[in-house]
Parts: structure tokens; C-alpha cells; sequence
């Protein structure tokens, strides 16, 4: 039995269901949809769907961020765990993604597209989410919150292959699933309709069953560009039907479907890792404590006779049932006071770093040669190692000045060199790795 809270930051609006799952059937209690028409209304939008669907409580939430801050590529990764081919591409993140010497976040599914978002964007998110909802429990792209949440409401859909088009903002998304897993997605500005005939086509050509396709539709969409769409799809697929929705099931309109798919999928995803870890801390608090009331409850049983000479079961169940609430509120209070000491600890630790990194970085440009620049800088702040990489006239003299330097120590290239030719001059590249002493 679980209750649980999913929102999707779209384009101007914020999109939230309260959905109850016990045991295989879910139930969307509650759904709301809120105007936010930057990220300066976030706040104010969040407190709201708080104060509508959830007042007096902490619920955990997943959350879809809005759609152009996170990215979905098919990638062909060697078959290692998981764990092991996000580090691969969270450390060549640049080679797949538009991003420059930046720290993403990165989540590898067993099947369908890899997701990768900048990590600073995330963790703001995340903390802006907890300061007026809760803990965050998931991190996940809207279009893959979508199909699971598609499967979730509709058996029809669980056990076989669908596309979905749906409307968000001036884009089209199209989403190609197997069972509430996506295995594909693509996104246009206002397409023409044979371009997503053409998209929906080249899945279906790539390996995916031919699926039942259907329009995610609000009930004001434009029904003569929603008619040419249809009649485009079956013209370039013959025998596909293409299904008109403005709801998923009776009562849930079809815009909330990556909002209940967020409310019932697994935690993680593209979840910064301190908040992972939070989730881990809060789950064995709590097993520790109903543990602790299993065997109180067993010593009062045995120290008052299986009888119970001087109460009644009945009577010790509405006791614990009574002292139930007083556990939760702890348990709360705990949470909320860890949070805070851990926005401290983390203010700290950026006031303390700030002046650092500056030095090290005017360190760099005066210790590389004339001539040579960089094109990539990654630092871990824990481990104080830099990576660097770039070009310049030799690429074996770089780890030699570098070692020359007080402040950097266990200097050692990290990638074999290749030449360039940049204009008219011949360069070569290099990769290095490095850790802070000072």
C-alpha cells in the first residue's frame, strides 16, 4: 500500500497527480494542473499543487523536469552493468550530448534511450521540489513517465506495443513503447504531418512490432492539424489505427500520463546521488524502528502472558495504532532536520571551494605553454582531481610542466595522442589527469 506524488514541469504549466496504488490496481485520487510560466513562478506553482492535493503532509514525489533540460538518445553501449556504462557516458558526456566540460547526470534502462541531463539543473530542481513538497524519490524524462503511466491505467497496453503523440507546449512528442517501456522518442516543432508518419515509420522499421498508436489530445487541440496527422500515419503505415484520446481511463486526461507514470515508478533515475543516498538513510530508519516496536511489542507480550492477564490484544493494537502517528511525525521531523543540515553543510562546502578552483584555474593558465588551450575541464571536488583536456603544439611536454607545479601532484596522461591540423598549424591533443595538493 503506498501513496505517492508525481509531477511533470512542462512548458508554462506544472502537471501533478496523487495516485494510490494497493497492491496491482492504481488510482488517481487526485490530479491538478497549475500555471507556471517561468522558473520564477516554480515555488509558487509547487506550494500550490502542496496545498491542493497534499496539505499537512510529506509526500515522496517523482519528478519529469521540463522537457529541453533533459535529453533521450539511443546509444550502442557495450554490455556492462548498468552502473558501469553510465560512467562511461557520464565521463565522454560530451561525445552524445550538447554539453562542454559540464557534470550530467546520466540513467542507463536495461532497454530504450539513454537519459542525461546537466547535474546542476537537476540538483536545483530537486531542491526547489523538497523545499515545497517533500523528499524527491525519482528523476525521470517526461516521455518515459508517459508510457509507463499509459501501462499503469490501461491493461490494454501492458503487455504489447504502442506509440503515443502527444502535444507539449509548441512541440510534438512522439513516444514508442513496449509494455510501459519506451524504446524510442522523438521531438518536433510543429511538424509537418508526414514527418511523424515518417518517424512513426522508421520504429517500426528499426524492430518495433507495429504499435497501436494514439493521439494524447486536449480536448481545445485543433481537430483539422489532429486530422491531418491521422490520415498521415495511415497512409504511410497501412492498417494502423490511429486512437484519439483526451483520457488515459474515465476521469484522468491524457496530458497526465508521464505525472501518474512519475507517482508509480521506481526511485532513482536521473536522481543526484546525495539524494539517493537520503532515501537509503530515511528506508533504514524507519525498518529500524518498526523493528524496534516488533520486539517491544514482543517483550510486553511475553511479559504480560500470552493470556493477557492485564490488557487485551484489542487493547494493545489501539495502543500502537494511537503511538503510530508519533513515529511518522519523528520520523519526519528527523528528515527535515537532516535536509537542513545538509543545505548548511553544502553552502559551506561551496564557500570553502569558490576560492580554490580559482586558484588552481590561474594556475593552469600560467603554467600551459603558449599556444596551447583547453577544450574540456572536468574537477571532482571530493576527490580534488582535475581532468583536462585540449590541444597544443606538443602534447608531451604538457604532463612535465604541469609536475613542475607545486599545487598539482600524480600528473599522468590519460589518452593516446593523436595530431590535428587546425587552420595551417599541426597540433596534437591531450588528455590529463591530475589531483589538487593545495
Amino acid at each position: 500500500m503506498s501513496d505517492r506524488l508525481g509531477v511533470a514541469v512542462g512548458s508554462g504549466e506544472i502537471r501533478a497527480a496523487y495516485v494510490e496504488r494497493r497492491g496491482g490496481r492504481i488510482r488517481v485520487r487526485r490530479a491538478l494542473r497549475v500555471p507556471c510560466p517561468g522558473l520564477g513562478t516554480l515555488d509558487e506553482a509547487l506550494r500550490e499543487v502542496h496545498e491542493r492535493l497534499v496539505p499537512g503532509r510529506s509526500t515522496p514525489a517523482g519528478v519529469a523536469p521540463p522537457p529541453g533540460e533533459v535529453w533521450l538518445k539511443l546509444l550502442a553501449l557495450p554490455p556492462l552493468p548498468a552502473a558501469d556504462r553510465a560512467r562511461m557516458v557520464e565521463m565522454d558526456a560530451d561525445r552524445f550530448f550538447p554539453v562542454r566540460g559540464e557534470p550530467v547526470l546520466v540513467d542507463v534502462p536495461a532497454e530504450g534511450p539513454v537519459a542525461a541531463a546537466r547535474a546542476a539543473e537537476i540538483e536545483a530542481l530537486v531542491t526547489r521540489v523538497e523545499e515545497s513538497l517533500g523528499p524527491v524519490r525519482a528523476v525521470e524524462p517526461a516521455p518515459r513517465a508517459a508510457a509507463r503511466g499509459w501501462a499503469a491505467l490501461d491493461p490494454s497496453l501492458r503487455r504489447r506495443s504502442f506509440a503515443v503523440l502527444a502535444r507539449q507546449g509548441a512541440w510534438w512528442d512522439l513516444a514508442v513503447a513496449r509494455g510501459g517501456t519506451l524504446l524510442g522518442h522523438a521531438r518536433f516543432l510543429s511538424p509537418e504531418p508526414r514527418a511523424l508518419a515518417e518517424a512513426l515509420a522508421a520504429a517500426v522499421e528499426s524492430g518495433a512490432a507495429r504499435p497501436r498508436v494514439l493521439l494524447a489530445l486536449d480536448p481545445d487541440d485543433d481537430s483539422a492539424e489532429v486530422a491531418g496527422i491521422t490520415v498521415a500515419i495511415e497512409e504511410r503505415l497501412p492498417g494502423t489505427v490511429v486512437e484519439r484520446r483526451t483520457e488515459i481511463v474515465p476521469g484522468v486526461p491524457a496530458s497526465f500520463a508521464p505525472a501518474v507514470g512519475l507517482a508509480v515508478g521506481p526511485e532513482g533515475g536521473l536522481l543526484p546521488a546525495p539524494h539517493r543516498e537520503r532515501l537509503r538513510r530515511s528506508a533504514r530508519r524507519r525498518t529500524a524502528g518498526w523493528a524496534a516496536a516488533a520486539v517491544l511489542a514482543a517483550g510486553v507480550f511475553f511479559a504480560i502472558g500470552p493470556l493477557g492477564r492485564s490488557r487485551s490484544a484489542a487493547e494493545l493494537e489501539a495502543e500502537a495504532a494511537r503511538l503510530a502517528p508519533r513515529a511518522d511525525t519523528a520520523s519526519r521531523l528527523l528528515e527535515e532536520a537532516h535536509r537542513a543540515r545538509s543545505r548548511v553543510a553544502f553552502t559551506d562546502s561551496l564557500a570553502r571551494a569558490r576560492p580554490d578552483w580559482v586558484g588552481i584555474l590561474a594556475e593552469l593558465t600560467r603554467r600551459l605553454p603558449q599556444g596551447a588551450y583547453l577544450t574540456q575541464l572536468r574537477a571532482q571536488a571530493e576527490s580534488r582531481t582535475i581532468e583536462v583536456r585540449g590541444y597544443a603544439g606538443s602534447a608531451s611536454a604538457i604532463v612535465p610542466i604541469l609536475e613542475r607545479s607545486p599545487r598539482f601532484d600524480s600528473v599522468a596522461s590519460i589518452e593516446a595522442t593523436t595530431r590535428r591540423l587546425v587552420g595551417a598549424v599541426e597540433l596534437e591533443n591531450f588528455a590529463v589527469r591530475l589531483k589538487v595538493v593545495r
